[in-house]
């Protein structure tokens, strides 16, 4: 059986084995991990938002006495804590009060529509759910629990130092983090304070990351980059989150200036619009660290940003909420040899690609589901036993996701399962050909799907969009793609957007694409 994993010289000491093995961490629970660091670093900032500053012991204060106004209500080991709130200082403090009291939070995103709330709280059942004052006004009638809007200026703020928190089972669910629900109704991803302390750890050693860094967050905390990528791996490190409650490309390079930001973890969309669309703002010259996850970055974006920032080290990542987010990482070093690859699997992650159909295992370089097994892998999904069943077989991750992994462990992504292409009994794999596509000098952002074909079943389309002045013909695509893929996944029709349709995990929405392909533009 070939299995893949990864020996970090860095990150050694995280992981007890490369087998899938426990992290060894220096602490169980989230509570404890943050209370330690909160009281050795009392007096530097911990958050920022619109002008407003907590320190850590000012964050402290505030977790404290929203963990007793939480107790008031009776809400403990076992219960939810829906977290309906944007990127906000409201929102950490409610997050680690609802852990300091043994609770589950359950973050949603404050977009849902109304019949997302309902099957999402019905499904979640949480005792109290916490959004801003004077806003979501519906959410009262949708919530069958006590409902409570929270703002920072009046917060019950503790008069005295907390008690440090009981000692909770590190295999304890922690966090409940909603899919966002593209192919089907939205399921509750369980994930324990293991799962989530070893994924901070590892953001924090192979990134080096240190007190003195500085985040600034404005993809949504609602989901893993954000909640864990940026907010945990620096808080739990002594480091500060500037949080943006809503994101203005606008005005988003000149926040990374003007806020000393050393540290941004973001998905490829904000990049794109940042470095390949508005050049007029000031280099961030304090950054030291970019990291790009959730989606497949261009390599002409990569270069872009080397260009314009050569003393910062860009990582590429691949993960998903299953994993609490990393599963492989992408070493500025390996840019040059490796440059369609995610990178390697992460500390105590263990990896195998099987055959979709057969599941038995394949050989280096073969295209098949991707499974994942270690100490980050979720428990399952929550009252979703049949989905747990079906995903996690004995003690596997079925990713869903294909790739291939060489022979020296580098793991390519060629797409979800679903994306895939049947050409006339031909695969095709979208990334195989987006890849490609992403160099061409006018395309800013692309996506190929499959579209229904009376005599081949189904046929590559393609959807795009086009760097600001720039132009492009069908044909000329046709030809930049003859000597990088083979004929028959060269796409026989491309569709023009102002910008790709996007879902709330960033990620360009296929279904979306597949619905409108007949109405958007053909390219001529």
């Amino acid at each position: 059986m070939m299995m893949w994993s990864y020996h970090w010289p860095e990150v050694a000491d995280i992981h007890a084995n490369q087998e899938g093995g426990y992290a060894h961490l220096d602490h169980t629970d989230i509570p404890h991990a943050f209370y330690r660091l909160a009281r050795e670093n009392s007096r530097r900032l911990a958050l920022r938002e619109d002008g407003d500053e907590w320190s850590y012991e000012q964050l402290l204060g505030a977790i404290s006495g929203m963990a007793a106004r939480l107790r008031q209500q009776g809400i403990g080991e076992g219960e939810r804590v829906a977290l309906v709130l944007p990127n906000t200082m409201e929102f950490v403090a409610a997050f680690l009060a609802t852990l300091w009291v043994g609770a589950m939070a359950v973050p949603l995103n404050p977009a849902l529509g109304v019949d997302e709330f309902r099957h999402v709280l019905a499904d979640a059942r949480p005792r109290m759910l916490l959004h801003l004052a004077k806003t979501v006004p519906e959410l009262p009638i949708l919530a069958d629990c006590e409902v409570l809007g929270l703002d920072r200026r009046r917060w019950p703020m503790a008069s005295s130092e907390p008690p440090a928190p009981a000692a909770v089972n590190p295999d304890r669910v922690a966090v409940i983090l909603y899919t966002s629900g593209t192919t089907g109704q939205p399921k509750g991803v369980m994930l324990t304070h293991r799962n989530i302390l070893t994924s901070v750890t590892t953001y924090q050693r192979i990134f080096h990351l240190n007190r003195d860094d500085r985040t600034l967050i404005v993809v949504p905390l609602f989901h893993v980059t954000g909640l864990i990528g940026q907010l945990l791996a620096v808080l739990l490190i002594g480091g500060a989150a500037v949080l943006v409650r809503k994101y203005h490309a606008s005005h988003f390079m000149d926040l990374l200036y003007q806020q000393d930001i050393t540290f941004l973890f973001t998905v490829p969309t904000i990049l794109t619009l940042a470095f390949l669309r508005d050049k007029g703002w000031a280099v961030p010259r304090r950054l030291r660290i970019i990291a790009s996850g959730g989606a497949p970055i261009a390599p002409a974006l990569i270069a872009q940003i080397q260009e314009t920032l050569p003393d910062c080290a860009f990582y590429n990542t691949y993960g998903m909420t299953e994993v609490a987010s990393p599963a492989t990482i992408l070493r500025p070093a390996d840019w040059g040899q490796h440059p369609s690859s995610v990178g390697l699997p992460v500390p105590g992650m263990t990896m195998r690609i099987v055959d979709i159909n057969e599941h038995k295992p394949l050989f280096p370089n073969e295209v098949g589901e991707l499974w994942m097994r270690g100490p980050m892998v979720t428990p399952g999904y929550w009252n979703r036993p049949d989905v747990t069943a079906e995903t996690l077989k004995d003690g596997w991750l079925r990713s869903g996701d294909l790739a291939s992994i060489d022979s020296a462990g580098y793991v390519t992504i060629h797409g979800r399962m679903k994306d895939m292409i049947n050409r006339g009994g031909e695969k095709v794999y979208p990334m195989d050909v987006e890849g490609p596509l992403g160099e061409h000098p006018a395309v800013m952002e692309v996506a190929v799907y499959g579209v229904a074909d009376a005599v081949w079943g189904e046929h590559v389309a393609c959807a795009l969009s086009l760097k600001p002045g720039m132009a492009a013909t069908a044909e000329e695509l046709g030809r930049w793609l003859q000597s990088r893929v083979a004929r028959f996944k060269i796409p026989t029709e491309y569709r023009l957007w102002p910008e790709l349709p996007r879902n709330a995990n960033g990620k360009i929405d296929k279904r979306r694409l597949q619905e409108a392909h007949d109405v958007a533009p053909l390219l001529p």
